[in-house]
């Protein structure tokens, strides 16, 4: 009987936040293409909701899709997203399970109730 072996290769942590990376850099180009097939195709609409979410006291059931639009929330989680690669990326965090989940929880609750001003409290009390 004959164990067939698999070629497993060691990603290194840069390749991890590459791979990361994706996700926030897909929602951000979702963002832009909401904008842009919209049927008004103002940037001025974009960047009123962006400045609605960043400037509203939010709380943890402010529903972003409503406050702003669909490419505001989508471009918020996205800058989200880089926000916490940065972070990743500065401290050298050994990226594993619980580092992907956090940053996929972080996003998600970029939707309602986070933007990139009320979640850097948090991480400095962390």
């Amino acid at each position: 009987m004959q164990v067939n072996t698999i070629n497993e290769r060691h990603v290194g942590r840069k390749q991890n936040l590459l791979i990361l990376a994706i996700f926030p850099l897909s929602i951000f180009i979702c963002g832009i293409l909401t904008w842009i097939f919209r049927t008004d195709y103002d940037i001025n609409s974009v960047l009123t909701g962006l400045k609605e979410i960043l400037s509203s006291p939010t709380t943890l059931y402010t529903d972003f899709l409503e406050l702003g639009d669909v490419s505001s929330s989508l471009i918020n989680a996205s800058l989200i997203g880089f926000f916490n690669l940065y972070l990743l990326n500065k401290y050298k965090l050994r990226i594993n399970g619980s580092i992907i989940a956090a940053f996929m929880t972080v996003i998600g609750f970029s939707f309602f109730g986070k933007n990139i001003f009320n979640v850097i409290p948090i991480y400095i009390g962390g």
